[in-house]
């Protein structure tokens, strides 16, 4: 019996020495971050927009669970257009930013 616990015991340690290092170097999701800019471009079948901030054009994926506002009350998806100023916080989930606020100016 004291076999077989100690057995059991040393696959533990050894399954922690192997996996804990890999699962520290796995990154999390990044923090929200905020990028403003205009509207570039909306694909509605996609779920995705497009915000030029300067020259540079980022790509945003738009989820239900984003809040969208529209001068400061609730607004749609609908009302994000090309040429309209934003605010937008997004998360990197995954390799992809993803709008969590779109606030409309």
């Amino acid at each position: 019996m004291n076999r077989q616990r100690f057995a059991a015991a040393a696959a533990l340690l050894a399954a922690t020495i192997f996996w804990a290092p890999q699962a520290l170097a796995s990154p999390p999701a990044h923090a929200p971050s905020a990028i403003s800019g205009r509207v570039d471009s909306v694909d509605y079948g996609q779920g995705t927009m497009v915000v030029r901030r300067g020259q540079e054009r980022i790509t945003i994926a738009v989820v239900p669970s984003t809040q969208i506002y529209l001068h400061n009350a609730g607004g749609t998806f609908a009302d994000v257009r090309p040429g309209t100023r934003v605010d937008v916080f997004v998360s990197d989930i995954g390799g992809r930013l993803v709008a969590q606020i779109i606030r409309l100016k």
